[in-house]
């Protein structure tokens, strides 16, 4: 059997042991065997995702019926899809337009868990280089499901009025005005919190609560009560986490913005999921349905220029 940081560099062993080896053995033992084929997936006891009800009563939208099957033979599951009336007219025009991914190539290893993680409300974390697909899976998932997308991206200057909301003084009258992060969390969008680690550390002890299983925003700058203070998260929302590393700084200077997080940060992520470039014939196939007239020898040639462009880089 292979063990799920097999071929891992020490490095990166070392990033991944931040959030816990037992964690993920539990949720992240899908490796994928790149030298044979990206379909054959090792090593992933999904059972205990799973209870007896949704393996014996599967109906309506499926993860097969909504993205193929796996080629590994993976257990289906029910997913949750929605109209787009089932949101307001505001947040119906962040639903993404599912014609933007007619071309867009599933890699089953990185959406099957994903779609599980989001099925059971998990705080899931998408790491990888700069380019493979971390922001677009999300927003793909989100086109399928009719689900709003909501993107923040982090920065070192940002700051938590930005995010939770401020006072503000408006027709002669002091009001506080959410964020539209909070708006989007507590109306129930699919938020990718982009370059997350991007942000102070300290931003993100104030959200330390928010992390939690059904965590509230709680708002100490805004008027009143407590209970007034405390945004409780839609039922439907879920929250996913993208960046360049885990979180424990870079330390090959690639990413020079990249902040050191606080452990307890990066403990409340219940699922930490490696993204990767697609297979060169993959990339060299959506390269020939996006552009039907292109030569498959200049496809072929893009998709090497880029692959030396990303061995430069890294």
């Amino acid at each position: 059997m292979i063990s799920p940081t097999s071929g891992v560099s020490p490095a990166k062993k070392e990033e991944l042991d931040v959030v816990g080896q037992e964690l993920l053995n539990e949720l992240l033992k899908m490796r994928v065997d790149k030298e044979e084929s990206t379909s054959k997936v090792i090593d992933l006891p999904v059972e205990k995702l799973f209870n007896k009800s949704e393996k014996e009563e599967l109906g309506g939208w499926t993860y097969y019926k909504l993205f193929g099957e796996p080629a590994s033979k993976l257990p289906d599951f029910n997913i949750k899809v929605y109209k787009d009336t089932d949101w307001s007219i505001e947040w119906q025009t962040h639903i993404p337009d599912v014609t933007k991914f007619q071309h867009y190539v599933k890699d089953h290893t990185v959406l099957y868990p994903l779609m599980l993680g989001i099925q059971h409300n998990m705080n899931t974390l998408l790491t990888g280089p700069t380019g493979c697909g971390k922001s677009s899976v999300v927003e793909y998932v989100c086109s399928v499901i009719r689900q709003p997308f909501f993107r923040l991206n982090g920065r070192q200057d940002m700051e938590s009025d930005t995010i939770l909301g401020k006072v503000w003084v408006a027709g002669g009258e002091m009001k506080y005005i959410l964020g539209d992060f909070s708006k989007a969390r507590r109306d129930g969008c699919m938020i990718l919190w982009d370059e997350v680690w991007k942000v102070p550390s300290g931003i993100q002890m104030a959200l330390q609560r928010m992390y939690e299983r059904e965590g509230v925003l709680q708002l100490d700058d805004m008027p009143g009560t407590l209970e007034e203070k405390q945004i409780k998260p839609d039922p439907r929302g879920r929250l996913i986490l993208a960046d360049n590393v885990v979180g424990v700084g870079d330390g090959l200077d690639k990413y020079a913005a990249t902040l050191i997080q606080d452990a307890s940060t990066l403990n409340r992520m219940e699922m930490v999921l490696t993204c990767d470039y697609l297979k060169p014939d993959d990339e060299i196939g959506m390269l020939e349905a996006i552009h039907e007239h292109l030569p498959k020898t200049q496809a072929r040639k893009m998709v090497q220029l880029a692959g030396l462009i990303r061995t430069g880089f890294s």
